[in-house]
């Protein structure tokens, strides 16, 4: 029995980390319009099963070809030669969100739109940690959920890289920009920056060209503050 629990919790974490990945790769090669294209061909597509019933295919059709197309572009293009710096606080508070500066210069870009999204490292969690650690309050989800695991993965995930980032974009022009970027930190320790995610849509604007410039750098997370009740005298 030990075993074959064993085998599945493998093939559950390497399951978990694929999602993972394809997650990413959407969030950073498509825009918010390609993936609401994407999901619509999906939908349509379903509905298009049976031609004589429905014009969906037709939409479908449409869809199927704007995202090849868009797709297609992105290959004959270079990813966005920029120079980025990043301005980070003296120190942050796990739990609480904060906005730091991102300095970009982008010559010969002038009026694209320009997605930034950084690149934290940590330890990976491992087959053995995902069998064995439970996150916070897992006594109170559902059977499914626990035996599933997959809140726990997100939660070993989440704690290894420390907090989670999210993308931010601009309008390119000749002088020097600044873009705010938003953190979220969900523990205390340092956050290790290795790289900054850049991309530029093509025309359509619904997949990206993608590069990675390398940019590191450290930041220290306070410790969690709690409330204290005032004392009554």
């Amino acid at each position: 029995m030990g075993s074959w629990r064993d085998r599945r919790g493998r093939r559950l974490f390497r399951f978990y980390g694929f999602l993972q990945s394809l997650d990413r790769w959407f969030s950073r090669r498509f825009t918010t319009l390609g993936r609401m294209a994407m999901w619509a061909m999906i939908i349509t597509g379903l509905f298009a099963l049976d031609t004589r019933r429905s014009q969906a295919y037709q939409l479908f059709a449409v869809l199927v070809v704007l995202l090849v197309i868009a797709w297609v572009s992105t290959r004959w293009r270079r990813p966005p030669a920029v120079s980025l710096s990043r301005l980070l606080p003296g120190y942050a508070t796990a739990g609480e969100p904060f906005s730091y500066r991102v300095k970009v210069q982008t010559p010969g870009l002038n009026g694209r739109e320009i997605w930034l999204r950084d690149v934290l490292s940590g330890p990976q969690p491992d087959a053995v940690q995902f069998r064995r650690l439970r996150e916070p309050n897992a006594s109170r989800r559902g059977w499914f959920y626990r035996r599933a695991g997959f809140t726990r993965w997100v939660w070993l995930s989440r704690r290894s890289r420390g907090a989670d980032t999210i993308g931010a974009t601009l309008v390119a022009t000749t002088k020097e920009d600044s873009v705010t970027m938003n953190l979220w930190p969900l523990r205390r320790g340092y956050l290790h920056f290795t790289a900054m995610e850049v991309g530029a849509p093509e025309p359509l604007g619904i997949c990206r060209r993608t590069g990675v410039v390398k940019l590191g750098g450290q930041l220290l997370v306070l410790p969690r503050r709690f409330s204290v009740a005032k004392p009554i005298f």
